[in-house]
């Protein structure tokens, strides 16, 4: 299992962006997971590698979308 977060990061700009799928595949991890803002980009770069990964957002957006409601 390997942990990333996006915390701080931009998003992956383009999908010919490959840096995070060579780190995928060559760490070879059974499962990811994804702490932070939600990159679709590096979503399908996991897909496309096989490696199941779940998304936690950052407790700063959860606390708040919590306010909003």
């Amino acid at each position: 299992m390997c942990a990333t977060s996006t915390l701080g990061c931009a998003n992956t700009e383009s999908e010919l962006d490959l840096l995070f799928a060579e780190k995928l595949f060559a760490i070879r991890p059974g499962k990811l997971l994804l702490y932070g803002k939600h990159d679709p980009i590096m979503e399908r770069q996991a897909n496309v590698a096989g490696v199941p990964c779940r998304i936690y957002p950052d407790a700063h957006t959860l606390y708040k979308q919590l306010a909003r409601t």
